[in-house]
């Protein structure tokens, strides 16, 4: 799509030669607008690329007005907002571009938060045993046996941020950290992370036990302690774990049921959010 129309693009092998000419006027086509109704008031999408079984455009004409292109359906590739601020197309769902009609693309806010945490029994990991010293079943003299049967919560990655329609928002690629994170939002230190109260019981039901959570929000590291959960503080290890972001250890053996999870953040782009998870320890 270069200046308002559509061209067909051929290149060779050497990827030195390209050629441009007219689309075949027997291709039938539609309009798409991905700007008009896109909702933040402090961003609006530079470029939108979309793709078909066969064809892939940036869907943000020159002249901003509804982009011209072939009746399909199309998958949301990648939106570039600002230098740092991507969406990739994550749950996003196809759209359908009728020929000689316009589709017009309600997305971005209200926007979510949406977390990931799993349960882990024992195995080889690291676990926090008092006071701040770290072991491994596998390489420490430990008392395996009893490793085995602790359970511990984990967030392999990062929270992720929704618009709509399902994007999902992230940093562009060139401002990871050394673990690989790269959120969108640079504004964004802190997450707050809360274990709230658990029933336990080996079929999930029976007795609740309270648990009371960090008062203090939680880094990447972790900084708090909790009445029954602790936080295990990656920081003290020699080598961080890029695919570990927080992990939380119960100090019950052979707890069984279900914990709850709440981490919440205070975004300048998309505002105020948090997601709650239950994950369950059968």
């Amino acid at each position: 799509l270069l200046k308002d129309k559509l061209y067909q693009i051929k290149v060779d092998d050497t990827g030195e030669k390209i050629w441009l000419k007219d689309l075949d006027p027997s291709i039938k086509t539609g309009q798409i607008d991905l700007l008009s109704k896109y909702k933040h008031n402090k961003m609006k999408p530079q470029a939108v690329i979309i793709s078909s079984d066969e064809y892939s455009f940036n869907a943000i004409s020159s002249s901003k007005k509804p982009a011209t292109v072939p009746a399909g359906e199309y998958k949301l590739v990648l939106a570039l907002f600002t230098d740092r601020v991507w969406a990739r197309g994550g749950k996003f769902q196809p759209i359908k571009v009728e020929e000689g009609k316009t589709v017009t693309v309600e997305w971005g806010g209200p926007f979510k938060l949406e977390i990931d945490p799993q349960m882990k029994i024992g195995g080889d990991v690291y676990v926090f045993t008092p006071p701040s010293q770290y072991v491994s079943p596998r390489r420490d003299p430990v008392d395996v046996d009893k490793y085995k049967t602790i359970p511990f919560v984990k967030m392999e990655e990062l929270p992720k941020f929704y618009g709509e329609k399902g994007e999902e928002y992230c940093g562009a690629p060139r401002y990871k950290d050394a673990w690989g994170y790269c959120l969108a939002d640079d504004g964004v230190k802190l997450f707050t992370i809360e274990i709230l109260p658990m029933t336990g019981g080996k079929d999930g039901g029976g007795t609740k036990v309270t648990v009371k959570s960090g008062s203090k929000p939680l880094n990447r590291t972790g900084n708090s302690e909790h009445e029954l959960w602790k936080t295990i503080d990656m920081s003290g290890l020699v080598q961080k774990q890029p695919d570990w972001w927080e992990y939380y250890q119960c100090p019950i053996e052979n707890f069984h049921g279900q914990v709850q999870i709440k981490v919440g953040v205070d975004s300048r782009l998309f505002g105020k959010l948090e997601d709650i998870k239950t994950v369950i320890i059968p």
